[in-house]
């Protein structure tokens, strides 16, 4: 099988998987060392909060249901240069955190104070308390976000990444919020 592609559907989905060669290294899963700085090229749970909005028979905000409905995927150039580990978020970002954890041998302490202070993350957590949801339900497990998540040595640290969400630590592949471990809740494929 290639791609991931592993969804059930009562009507005909057509499904399209483009092979290429790379200029340049592959960045791996397994890449991530201790002290590394952990960045999400977007804020997660967009889709997760316009499934919620689908699911209420709601149609408001439009660009929320759009982004469930429509993912826009912006290749994180910059990030991608200096990343050390990296993947896409597409099962949620619990999920795919934990797998660049548990594929680098280290833990990924992820940070609420440092998530709060994406951009958008104002507007998601005022929609989550609005539909009483936790807007870190859906930040951490939503999925189909299509993002990135990587790992960046200390000394490359930068703004323009994206978000810095956490720290690599020592450890042996779990996944951390705040130091607390938790177990990820994203989609799992079997």
């Amino acid at each position: 099988m290639i791609g991931g592609d592993l969804s059930k559907s009562e009507k005909m989905t057509l499904s399209i998987t483009a092979l290429g060669e790379l200029s340049a290294q592959p960045i791996l899963r397994s890449g991530g060392r201790v002290g590394d700085i952990i960045y999400l090229s977007s804020l997660t749970g967009l889709s997760a909060a316009g499934l919620a909005i689908l699911n209420r028979d709601l149609d408001r905000p439009r660009y929320v249901v759009e982004a469930h409905l429509n993912p826009k995927l912006v290749a994180p150039d910059k990030l991608i240069k200096v990343a050390t580990s990296m993947c896409d978020v597409s099962d949620g970002l619990a999920t795919d955190a934990a797998h660049l954890a548990n594929a680098s041998a280290v833990n990924f302490n992820l940070s609420k104070d440092l998530i709060s202070k994406a951009d958008d993350f104002k507007d998601l957590a005022e929609l989550a308390k609005e539909l009483n949801e936790d807007v870190f339900d859906w930040i951490l497990t939503g999925g189909e976000d299509h993002f990135f998540l990587a790992t960046v040595d200390k000394k490359n640290e930068s703004s323009e990444l994206g978000i810095k969400i956490g720290i690599v630590e020592k450890g042996d592949g779990k996944l951390l919020l705040d130091g607390i471990e938790i177990k990820e809740s994203g989609y799992q494929h079997f």
